[in-house]
């Protein structure tokens, strides 16, 4: 297949982004803030804190994706508008991580 035909594959684009959605490659993923911050939650971390949150479990959260969370719906990566592809934010999909330390493969 020629790059053009892959480009025009959007069902099979899709499913391989739910299938990374629900089964991560790395279910757990480790930050360090190099200064203290705040979280949107209102937690705050002090510098050099070892942050370590699932991968997998973000893929599974009602509050990020819906009730329907737990099931395979490559739909929910296609636009009902146009029929395109859904890019969603890096730090809502985080397969493949986010910031300046993201994944080469992707």
């Amino acid at each position: 297949l020629d790059p053009d035909t892959l480009n025009k594959m959007v069902y099979l684009h899709a499913a391989l982004c739910e299938a990374l959605r629900l089964y991560a490659p790395i279910p757990f993923e480790r930050k360090s803030p190099i200064k203290q911050d705040v979280l949107p939650s209102g937690h705050k971390v002090d510098a050099n804190w070892k942050i370590l949150f699932s991968v997998y479990a973000l893929g599974r959260m009602k509050a990020v994706w819906g009730e329907d969370a737990c099931e395979f719906k490559p739909e929910r990566w296609i636009s009902e508008r146009n029929g395109g592809l859904k890019h969603e934010p890096s730090f809502k999909f985080f397969v493949f991580n986010s910031g300046p330390r993201n994944c080469l493969g992707k």
